[in-house]
């Protein structure tokens, strides 16, 4: 009994990633399987935390020893199950996605394109038809920030018109004033 007390633990706590990776796939998880998913995992993170810190009072009220055994990996599991609510969150839910042909607050546009090569002059580009940037993960200023971007120029320009340009960037993240230049 003793013996099986910690990989029966541990077989139980791996059920319910088991179970929502099969729901994720079958499409079990309803119409909106992102909130689903998160919903679950708060829940499941919420029931580990309880068992967790009910461990040691239950040692001490009911004079049981096997809770104590269990409970570094309930709380591990619990950290587990929190951290996978935290990226579904971040990352499928709020997907860290930024609209290039938004407006600023003032009116201006978020974004403007440049041609500069080498000794040639500046030339603007016609205007963003559509455009998406993915950062790869949250920056503040001063740090580098990379991703991909898709971006369809719409007409009226000399350069670009037309034209969808994906492709990767790296930068350092700076605080600009609207309708500066660099």
């Amino acid at each position: 009994m003793k013996k099986a007390l910690v990989p029966g633990a541990f077989a139980a706590c791996c059920v319910p990633a088991l179970w929502l990776a099969v729901q994720l796939v079958t499409s079990g998880l309803g119409a909106n399987p992102i909130e689903a998913l998160l919903n679950d995992l708060g829940y499941i993170t919420f029931v580990l935390l309880a068992l967790t810190l009910a461990c040691t009072p239950a040692q001490i009220l009911l004079g049981w020893n096997w809770p104590i055994r269990i409970r570094k990996l309930l709380g591990d599991f619990c950290f587990f199950y929190a951290c996978l609510h935290l990226l579904t969150y971040a990352g499928l839910d709020q997907g860290l996605d930024v609209d290039l042909t938004s407006t600023l607050l003032d009116g201006s546009l978020r974004t403007s394109c440049l041609r500069s090569v080498g000794q040639d002059p500046r030339r603007n580009l016609p205007l963003i038809q559509r455009g998406d940037l993915v950062l790869d993960s949250n920056v503040n200023l001063d740090q580098t920030a990379s991703g991909h971007f898709h971006i369809l120029f719409g007409q009226g320009g000399e350069l670009g018109e037309g034209r969808t340009v994906d492709g990767t960037f790296s930068a350092v993240v700076a605080n600009a004033e609207p309708g500066s230049t660099p």
